[in-house]
């Protein structure tokens, strides 16, 4: 089973990323979420945290896992370091030199959330004043 939603600012109509889950385990509950953003501006990264929320919280609710695993490469890390300090993601594993990409070996990055991370999202998103 696999899912995936574009995610677009409707203020101006610009589709600015997407999500995919994939990889679903039933008999265990988890599965493996990407997220890519197409535009990087500040709005746009407003407006990709909050569809994160409602991506991660549709994850939660319909396919009904208890834990969400996400992969990502060294080159991406340092825009979730945030999230991982806030404890909304949490860092469990880092496979060393695991990724071949622009002529270097780079780690790859295991990070995952449980429900209570989402709660974490969503204040901190209260916080910020996405809502």
């Amino acid at each position: 089973m696999q899912s995936n939603d574009l995610v677009f600012d409707l203020s101006n109509d610009t589709c600015i990323g997407m999500f995919s889950i994939y990889a679903m385990d039933s008999h265990n509950r988890h599965c493996r979420f990407a997220g890519v953003r197409f535009i990087h501006s500040a709005s746009s990264r407003i407006c990709f945290l909050l569809a994160f929320e409602l991506a991660v919280h549709k994850t939660f609710d319909v396919y009904d896992v208890r834990k969400i695993y996400m992969d990502v490469p060294d080159w991406n890390f340092s825009p979730l370091k945030g999230l991982v300090s806030r404890q909304v993601l949490r860092h469990e594993a880092t496979l060393v030199e695991y990724r071949y990409f622009q002529g270097r070996y780079w780690d790859q990055h295991i990070l995952s959330m449980t429900p209570q991370s989402l709660e974490r999202l969503s204040a901190m998103n209260a916080e910020l004043g996405i809502l």
